[in-house]
């Protein structure tokens, strides 16, 4: 949900660097599927030439070992911004206020969103307790079951959920 709220606020000319998985991201900017799948696959005619997944890091250990997220962020210099997935009006409110930083003062920031999931990660991977997840089931209902859905401000995200 992060990148389709995050994509209210971007503009044309606006760059957005997300996690290994971003795939959200792109899809949620750009539209364009069958880029991204021919990325994957690895072909030219992909997003990036067929190039994705490789990539290179160059940091300190210094700033590769500053803990948290917020400290790593903090390690750079970068503003840190944080948002709860289930908090919608939070989430929103969170990507507008990160969105107006980066553009007022130059600067890069990181967006960090707690999520909760609700499935395996992967084909039968998950090991969590059972009751662990009955329990985000039940908080997922609830935090769904409060959003207004006859307010028309809101009503883009109702197509994605």
């Amino acid at each position: 949900m992060f990148p389709i709220v995050l994509a209210r606020y971007l503009r044309a000319d606006d760059y957005v660097v997300s996690n290994h998985r971003g795939h959200g991201h792109y899809l949620s900017v750009t539209g364009d599927f069958e880029g991204l799948i021919a990325e994957v696959m690895g072909r030219t005619s992909g997003a990036s030439g067929g190039y994705g997944g490789s990539y290179a890091q160059s940091s300190s250990k210094r700033q590769t070992l500053a803990g948290t997220i917020a400290g790593r962020s903090g390690a750079f210099g970068i503003k840190y911004f944080e948002a709860d997935i289930a908090d919608v009006f939070g989430l929103d409110e969170t990507c507008r206020v990160a969105t107006r930083y980066i553009r007022d003062e130059l600067l890069p920031a990181v967006v960090h969103i707690h999520t909760m999931r609700l499935n395996s990660h992967s084909k039968g991977d998950d090991n969590r307790d059972r009751d662990e997840i009955q329990a985000l089931h039940k908080r997922a209902r609830s935090e769904n079951a409060r959003m207004p859905s006859g307010e028309r401000k809101w009503s883009w995200i109702y197509q994605y959920c």
